[in-house]
């Protein structure tokens, strides 16, 4: 009997030269190897397997044509400002998803996606997950061959091997001078476990929600009132007699000084997650400061469409503050969830 691990024992006995010496099976008999796959599913470990024979017998492919570099790298700069390190799912329908989970509920949660109509001419994933390959990776590694990359340079990104080591080739072709590079950049490949806890962002009924003003004059705002305290209340409200019912507003408070700020005549949707506009009602979060101006800082990937979301809590979910944004000349569309606390102000 075998469990969700993509192969089996005939698999092993058709390959017996896998390479299978590395990873947490590091020398085991091929016998043993047979034997583990009938063991139950008790042990986490079991799921490695795949990743390991996977790489041996090269059932495992990843190579991707970039369509736009300069605005890969522009993508990829805004994501460092929340996380160094960040995880690449690729779908086998071409999108390519940029993750930053905490888990901790202390800082910003990020969801991005990379448009394939935008980011790649040519996309092809083949693994035994679904055709699903997942890795972990430094954001600025990643970034670093993009410094000097004008729109004729050809880039293709290719999952290998340096020294044994699973890495990210990106390939650079560019014919003014003629000049051809390989960067490697070093990854750590998911296993089956881990990508089946990688699953997109399910926004839940919002309490309230509407578009925001310009993100750059919220930052300049937020950045400008910092100083006064580390919390601020966060309020999103309605308005039913107005043609643009929505409004945003925050409240910060110093020792000395107090600062209130609105900003008004703002469009909601007709509806997000099946919560119809006239449902939605007023809400206001304690947000900490500085995680909404960090959140705020993605300003500088233009968005032309955000949307932000206030969710009451639920029986044990804490309050959501969402920021899903939809930035169409960057080819991303990105969900920021960012940590609050219930306020009753």
């Amino acid at each position: 009997h075998i469990y969700n691990t993509g192969v089996n024992a005939a698999l092993l006995k058709k390959f017996p030269q896998c390479n299978y010496n590395k990873g947490i099976f590091g020398g085991l008999p091929f016998s043993t190897l047979c034997l583990l796959l009938l063991l139950p599913k008790t042990a986490r470990a079991v799921y490695d397997l795949e990743l390991i024979l996977v790489a041996a017998v090269g059932n495992m492919k990843f190579k991707a044509d970039l369509a736009s570099p300069f605005k890969l790298k522009e993508v990829l700069r805004g994501i460092e400002k929340f996380e160094k390190r960040a995880v690449m799912l690729l779908m086998p329908d071409g999108k390519a998803n940029i993750i930053c989970q905490q888990h901790a509920g202390q800082l910003i949660d990020v969801w991005a996606t990379l448009l394939p109509s935008v980011h790649f001419s040519s996309y092809l994933t083949k693994s035994l997950c679904g055709d699903k390959i997942a890795f972990e990776f430094e954001i600025d590694r990643l970034a670093s061959p993009f410094k000097v990359c004008h729109d004729s340079t050809i880039v293709t990104w290719r999952l290998g091997k340096l020294e044994d080591q699973p890495c990210l080739h990106v390939d650079k072709i560019q014919e003014a001078p003629a000049m051809r590079t390989r960067h490697s950049v070093p990854v750590r490949i998911l296993t089956p476990a881990e990508i089946d806890d990688l699953s997109c962002p399910n926004l839940p009924p919002p309490t309230i929600g509407m578009f925001t003003p310009s993100v750059k004059a919220m930052h300049v705002a937020i950045s400008n009132t910092q100083s006064l305290d580390d919390q601020a209340m966060l309020s999103l409200s309605v308005d039913r007699e107005a043609r643009q019912p929505g409004s945003i507003s925050f409240s910060i408070s110093g020792t000395s000084a107090r600062v209130d700020s609105e900003w008004f005549d703002l469009a909601m949707p007709s509806a997000v997650s099946g919560v119809s506009q006239s449902e939605m009602e007023d809400y206001s979060v304690a947000v900490n400061m500085l995680l909404l101006k960090k959140a705020l800082s993605v300003h500088s990937l233009s968005p032309s469409k955000s949307l932000m979301l206030l969710v009451k809590p639920g029986n044990s979910s804490p309050p959501a503050l969402i920021l899903s944004i939809s930035a169409q000349e960057k080819g991303m569309e990105v969900y920021l969830f960012i940590p609050c606390q219930e306020c009753s102000g």
